[in-house]
């Protein structure tokens, strides 16, 4: 396994698949909000895997015209860690994209620089 599934044990990456499976079947089948509330659902540790579904589920938030229940669940997902991966990178992005949904332009532009800093460090 690479990315944010390296290390997981079988029984941790089959909880997170499902929950990405689940909610992403949700969002394509018109029901958005539904399918972000099953990924903000599953945001834990590890904090890669946890960090790339709220990425999702903010994503989802903004599919469902939800703009200000994604910022919540993509900081939830920031404070698993601030060690510089592509998941947090991600996440940043989608905090960026809901911050700007809801109207706050400073964060979001806050936001996409810190992703940008952090994708030129790594």
């Amino acid at each position: 396994a690479n990315g944010w599934r390296r290390g997981l044990d079988k029984a941790t990456q089959q909880v997170f698949d499902a929950a990405l499976t689940e909610g992403e079947a949700l969002v394509r089948s018109g029901n958005p909000r539904g399918g972000a509330d099953r990924l903000s659902a599953a945001v834990g540790a590890p904090p890669r895997a946890g960090q790339h579904v709220a990425a999702r589920a903010a994503e989802a938030y903004l599919e469902a015209r939800d703009p200000s229940a994604g910022p919540a669940g993509a900081r939830r997902g920031l404070a698993l860690s601030s060690d510089n991966t592509p998941e947090r990178s991600a996440l940043l992005v989608a905090l960026g994209d809901a911050l700007q949904a809801a109207g706050d332009a400073a964060g979001a532009q806050a936001a996409w620089r810190e992703a940008a800093t952090a994708n030129a460090a790594r």
